[in-house]
């Protein structure tokens, strides 16, 4: 008999008493079966009402679990949460974030054909805090070259679940990379998973002022950090892997400018 997969989603938060309970709400609801997901909240020492908002649920759930102590850093919080996850797929959701209806059903039933260790991404709805549409995150080239080439990846993890096995190929997050932690987990995990794309917005990443990510790009460091994880990937890439992203870039750089041209003429 086969065994069905289940699904542990792993929320790090501090401090994010605004937000939680809309998060811990998508996990509950985008299930029909609460016996196959797991809800893990690692929590660092919220100083806010966080600890008790996700205890109240608690008292409603059995699915979600809470783990509050200090630690240091996004990065280690979401390698604690793997540790600690029992469910065979894993996904990720930042407390500000929230999946969409159905979101987690659709990803158990593919889990339940996928080879193992599979990467199941679909599209992520982009909003501001208001709660105003600013466009969707649709990654349809995914293989590595593609990515190293300057293909979209995945924006927000929200928008993707897999193998928790992958991690025994690819190791967990590197707990001193506080910023670029999902691309570079993305550009390890393409090159040895099973990669499934579908065309079906999983999650919706709210975009504010006081995001990491809305943070650095108002710094002008997003793109910065973004080159430097590819530099660091292509550092570790054959020869003629180096070669062949380097005729891509080549071809993108020559695309971009008659472009360029045609609008000037």
């Amino acid at each position: 008999m086969t065994i069905k997969p289940s699904i542990t989603v792993i929320t790090p938060c501090y401090n994010s008493a605004a937000t939680i309970d809309r998060a811990l709400e998508s996990v509950e609801t985008s299930s029909t079966d609460s016996n196959r997901v797991e809800h893990l909240i690692i929590d660092a020492h919220s100083s806010d009402r966080t600890v008790s908002l996700v205890q109240e649920r608690q008292n409603s759930s059995k699915s979600i679990q809470l783990l509050s102590e200090p630690d240091n850093g996004q990065s280690e919080a979401m390698n604690k949460g793997l540790r600690l996850a029992r469910g065979s797929v894993v996904g990720f959701l930042n407390a500000d974030d929230y999946y969409e209806p159905g979101a987690l059903e659709y990803a158990l039933k593919a889990f339940e054909k996928l080879p193992e260790p599979s990467l199941l991404i679909g599209n992520c709805r982009i909003v501001d805090d208001k709660g105003r549409e600013m466009g969707i995150n649709r990654p349809r080239k995914l293989r590595f070259a593609d990515l190293m080439s300057g293909a979209t990846p995945p924006y927000n993890p929200c928008a993707y679940f897999y193998h928790r096995s992958l991690h025994e190929h690819i190791g967990y997050y590197d707990e001193e990379d506080h910023y670029s932690m999902d691309l570079d987990f993305i550009l390890k995990a393409v090159r040895v998973a099973n990669v499934h794309y579908v065309d079906k917005i999983f999650g919706t990443f709210v975009w504010h002022g006081k995001s990491k990510t809305a943070v650095a790009q108002a710094e002008g460091l997003l793109e910065k950090r973004v080159a430097e994880v590819r530099r660091r990937h292509l550092a570790q890439c054959s020869f003629l892997l180096r070669l062949n992203i380097g005729l891509r870039d080549r071809t993108r750089f020559l695309a971009s400018r008659m472009k360029r041209c045609r609008r000037i003429h």
